[in-house]
C-alpha cells in the first residue's frame, strides 16, 4: 500500500508544492471556505478549543488564538467572564514567553498594555 495520499480535489484547489509541501501532501484544498474554517476548527479543537501554541519558522514559540465574535454587549460579557477566554491566553503566552530582560514590565498584562494603549491611541483619531 503507497504512502501518498491522493488528492480528490483538482490541482487549481491545492496550494503549490513548493510553498506549502504539507497542504500538498495532503490534497488540502484551502482555496476553498468552507475546507479552510473547518480545517481551522479541527486543529483549534485538537489542542483544546481556543488556542494552538507552536513554534515558528524562525524558532520562536507562536500562539493561534480564536477570538469568538460578539452579537451583543451580554454576548461580550459572557465570553469574556469565561475561564480561559482569549485574554487570559494571551496573558499566559506572553507571561511564560520570556523576556530580554531590559526593561521588562513586573506582569504579562503591564507587558500586553504597553503596544495595546500605543494602538489605540492611533485607531481612535
Amino acid at each position: 500500500m503507497s504512502s501518498k495520499l491522493t488528492s480528490v480535489v483538482p490541482n487549481s484547489h491545492v496550494p503549490d508544492e513548493e510553498e506549502y509541501p504539507l497542504l500538498y501532501h495532503y490534497g488540502i484544498p484551502v482555496q476553498c471556505k468552507h475546507v479552510r474554517d473547518k480545517l481551522v476548527q479541527e486543529v483549534l479543537k485538537f489542542h483544546g478549543g481556543n488556542a494552538v501554541k507552536y513554534m515558528q519558522a524562525n524558532n520562536k514559540r507562536g500562539l493561534v488564538l480564536k477570538i469568538p465574535s460578539s452579537s451583543s454587549r451580554y454576548q461580550f460579557n459572557r465570553n469574556m467572564s469565561c475561564k480561559g477566554n482569549f485574554i487570559d491566553e494571551i496573558l499566559e503566552f506572553v507571561a511564560t514567553s520570556g523576556h530580554d530582560g531590559k526593561d521588562a514590565p513586573n506582569t504579562a498584562a503591564e507587558w500586553l498594555s504597553m503596544p495595546c494603549s500605543k494602538s489605540l491611541k492611533n485607531n481612535l483619531h
